[in-house]
């Protein structure tokens, strides 16, 4: 995840240090929320400040930026700004323009109706296989 996000926080822009990577400073972040959607493919994941992903709470990844651009966040390494919606769109374009799947679910405005439906389909199927068993 940090190789493809170029060293870098999807939603601040500031650079994340390797010397920091394994550090409680930074966290693994659901793009799409997993209380909204259980998705915990690499897809739907990347780092960023530990404070910024506490910020982001149950948001999808553009729903955040859009409500908290500009927002100073402390750290515990300073103060953080949260991007502009077009620097965000700017750092996704770049960074994954060749991934479909994660550039499509950063840029997400609202959990589409067919992936709700897919994932009750899916527990469907899951739990006629185990009461079969």
């Amino acid at each position: 995840l940090w190789l493809e996000q170029k060293y870098q926080s999807p939603y601040t822009g500031q650079i994340i240090p390797l010397s920091k990577l394994f550090t409680p400073e930074f966290e693994i972040e659901h793009i799409i929320p997993k209380s909204r959607y259980f998705d915990d493919s690499l897809s739907n994941k990347v780092i960023c400040e530990s404070e910024v992903n506490q910020l982001k709470g149950n948001q999808l990844g553009l729903e955040f930026i859009k409500n908290h651009y500009g927002q100073k966040v402390p750290t515990n390494s300073g103060v953080v700004e949260i991007s502009s919606e077009a620097k965000f769109k700017k750092f996704v374009d770049e960074h994954y323009g060749k991934s479909k799947s994660k550039r499509g679910k950063l840029l997400l405005e609202e959990i589409p109706d067919k992936m709700i439906d897919r994932q009750m389909n899916d527990t469907r199927y899951i739990s006629k296989f185990i009461m079969s068993v």
